[in-house]
């Protein structure tokens, strides 16, 4: 079949990437970027586990650590860090690190992780959370439940999750702890999601490869206002923004859903103390169902900086053969959202469906690495996924009801 010829029946599109704007577009492979003065902290786990430990103020299951040789496409060497969990033994391990004063500004934290196949349905806090105590600790003190303290406790992840009731396939969603936090019908307050809804539906959550998550969080100033911020992104592509105004959207309960049709959102204010600063981070891996198997995280270069990050650079990044020499296009048969992943390449792409007849029958652009087929009448077909440079690939779907 000549895509060449056939895509001129379809719309031309052209994209326009801001690729500039992130410091790891600055250091390919993130060689050096822990000398940007823009950079906070870096941890790349690269030297021995005794070093790494010694660089962080508690940690649970040490035991349990495992430098791993597996890393992200765009990192040419040295380790990961696996953190593991063995069936009625423990229940997985962490990191806590402690800056002391802290940031008192906005502050940038991107990292990678690599969820295994044995989490699914197993999920509890599985992430890097970042956030700030006050007076600051050593240990992690989340509080989990508590209401208020605004002037004491501030807590932020964008975690994994697989509760169906929120999406019906598992996801990444923000988990936060603030002054100003809803509660629940049960009288106490857990972590806050920011929804994205049906109007920004986020990307699912892909096991067994590496993905790339971003926070960014900009503090509250004055401690009166309500001009806090929270932007996330996964694998480059921005996933959510919250601020004074906006999005507009509605609470139930603890979580915040984004709908046009709604109420401006009315900001974050994160503290209400301006001794409550930015001042910890905390790689996670918390399986605790009993009924969980052994499994395991890993997770590899850890940046905090005072600008936005972004994924590794590669200079020489295009479509690729990913691990075990896979590209993934999924369901198939499918019903209503197709998702694929195309290692080594990055969002957006361009999504071509072509029926049996040749005729282009969809053309749009996506942000991330999934399409809405809601509207495509059940049939084979030929769709074909591209990047801003032109690679890709094809492949034949059947589209049932």
């Amino acid at each position: 079949m000549n895509w060449i010829a056939i895509g001129i029946a379809c719309v031309t599109l052209i994209l326009n990437l801001n690729i500039n704007g992130q410091i790891a577009n600055d250091y390919p492979n993130d060689i050096g970027i822990e000398n940007d003065s823009r950079v906070l902290f870096v941890e790349k786990f690269d030297d021995n586990l005794t070093d790494i430990l010694s660089r962080y103020d508690s940690y649970v299951n040490p035991e349990g650590f495992v430098l791993d040789a597996l890393k992200p496409p765009d990192v040419i060497s040295g380790n990961s860090l696996r953190f593991t969990s063995i069936q009625g033994v423990n229940h997985g391990g962490y990191l806590y690190k402690n800056f002391g004063e802290g940031f008192d500004s906005t502050v940038f934290l991107r990292y990678y992780v690599y969820y295994p196949e044995t989490s699914k349905g197993f999920l509890h806090h599985e992430g890097v959370w970042v956030g700030g105590y006050n007076p600051d600790l050593n240990w992690p003190y989340p509080q989990a439940g508590s209401c208020g303290l605004g002037d004491s406790r501030l807590s932020i992840a964008y975690e994994i999750m697989d509760s169906s009731w929120v999406y019906p396939y598992p996801h990444i969603i923000t988990y936060n702890y603030w002054g100003d936090m809803r509660g629940f019908p049960d009288g106490y307050c857990w972590g806050n999601q920011m929804q994205s809804g049906d109007f920004m539906p986020p990307d699912t959550a892909l096991f067994g490869e590496w993905t790339c998550v971003e926070i960014m969080i900009k503090l509250n100033y004055p401690i009166d206002a309500f001009n806090g911020e929270l932007q996330t992104w996964i694998n480059g592509v921005e996933t959510g923004h919250w601020g004074s105004g906006f999005p507009n959207g509605y609470w139930v309960w603890g979580n915040f859903h984004i709908d046009p049709n709604g109420e401006p959102f009315e900001g974050f204010r994160w503290r209400t103390d301006e001794n409550l600063k930015i001042n910890w981070i905390w790689p996670q891996f918390y399986h605790d169902n009993a009924n969980a198997p052994n499994s395991s995280m890993l997770i590899d270069n850890i940046v905090m900086a005072t600008e936005y990050i972004g994924p590794v650079k590669n200079n020489n990044i295009g479509i690729s053969q990913g691990r075990n020499g896979q590209i993934r296009i999924y369901p198939n048969p499918v019903n209503n959202r197709l998702f694929f992943s195309l290692p080594g390449s990055r969002p957006p792409y361009v999504v071509m469906i072509y029926n049996m007849l040749g005729q282009c029958v969809m053309n749009t652009i996506v942000k991330g690495s999934s399409a809405d087929l809601t509207g495509l009448t059940p049939g084979i077909y030929q769709v074909r996924i591209e990047n801003i440079n032109g690679m890709g690939f094809s492949s034949k779907i059947l589209k049932q009801l």
